[in-house]
């Protein structure tokens, strides 16, 4: 039985077990009891703005890392992916030997971009002019050129990677297979 987004959503927002051990204890004088239901309602009610405001006003430090969980994946679960990945940088900080905080914090971290350096366009001008004159040529065949310069030709992309090293692969080199 597979289930579709909004009956997860539903799952999680109604049978969180974070949710119905916080009901139990209503009659607590923590501070922090009372704030947390609330979160619970708010996420229930789908009510983002205020869902936003309660967790500001939590002293997550006090908190055990079970309840930073279940908040973080209550604000997953209404895309507040931001929030989310706020409580898990915070949860990684006042809790640095809990796994499963640290990994939220990886998995919501923003993307990094690798590999930044821009490709030469003298380069890109020559070896498209080097395409159109000779790819043809080469059907079937994988192609390395750069600067308007043939590096190697290959019957497969592993065999033409062997062929002109790592030094030749950068993001200058382009490689394609002629189809026609």
């Amino acid at each position: 039985m597979s289930l579709n987004y909004s009956e997860v959503e539903e799952i999680a927002l109604s049978e969180a077990p974070l949710h119905e051990a916080r009901r139990q204890d209503e009659t607590s004088n923590d501070i922090q009891k009372p704030l947390l239901l609330a979160i619970d309602d708010a996420a229930a009610d789908k009510d983002r703005t205020t869902l936003n405001r309660l967790t500001k006003k939590v002293a997550w430090s006090r908190c055990h890392p079970d309840e930073m969980i279940h908040v973080i994946n209550l604000c997953i679960f209404l895309d507040m992916v931001l929030l989310a990945r706020e409580l898990a940088y915070e949860g990684r900080r006042l809790f640095p030997n809990d796994k499963r905080l640290e990994h939220f914090a990886i998995v919501l971290a923003p993307a990094k971009v690798i590999g930044t350096e821009p490709a030469s366009d003298i380069g890109l001008e020559a070896s498209h002019r080097w395409f159109q004159e000779n790819s043809s040529q080469y059907k079937g065949q994988w192609i390395a050129v750069q600067n308007g310069e043939l590096l190697g030709v290959a019957p497969t992309l592993k065999k033409l990677y062997d062929q002109i090293g790592p030094d030749k692969r950068t993001s200058s080199t382009i490689v394609v297979k002629a189809l026609f």
